[in-house]
């Protein structure tokens, strides 16, 4: 399902937009259907790389299991594509192999300070504030990911006290 949910999302609006474009290039007829055949092929490919991805991360599971997984998902961070774990103890941002310059971001639960929702228009995007650092990530269901974060910030808080 989430294969056709991001073939659709992604190669609908590439190929609306591309054959605009061609449209305006190479005329309507022949436009149109390069956009639709680019739309095609781009949602494909974008999707077939996700679920790759996430095959590779389904990988990395039982190194966090032991910790207790919460939540986990593909992510962004600062431009980077990686996959996000939640556990009862941290959040790790596990970035692509293929991300020039990705780092793998790791943070105790006890060093948070605060979760919000993201500032700006990306309504998918929460931030992570620890001790000298803001860590904006973006997700496919914040507001899961917010919930998530509640009870064990809690649980945190009340052990350091």
């Amino acid at each position: 399902m989430r294969f056709i949910k991001t073939f659709a999302l992604a190669g609908i609006p590439f190929g609306l937009a591309m054959g605009v474009v061609n449209g305006l290039r190479q005329g309507w007829k022949s436009g149109l259907g390069s956009g639709i055949a680019a739309g095609i092929l781009f949602g494909f490919l974008l999707a077939f790389f996700l679920k790759r991805q996430a095959q590779r991360f389904e990988q990395l599971r039982p190194k966090y299991e032991p910790e207790g997984i919460v939540l986990d998902a593909p992510a962004n961070l600062g431009g980077v594509g990686g996959w996000l774990f939640l556990t009862k103890q941290r959040l790790v941002f596990e970035p692509h192999k293929l991300n020039l310059g990705g780092k793998r971001t790791d943070v105790k639960l006890g060093d948070i300070q605060e979760v919000r929702p993201g500032a700006g228009k990306l309504v998918r995007r929460f931030e992570v504030v620890v001790p000298g650092a803001t860590h904006s990530f973006l997700v496919e269901n914040r507001d899961q990911w917010l919930a998530a974060f509640t009870p064990l910030l809690a649980v945190t808080s009340t052990a350091g006290a």
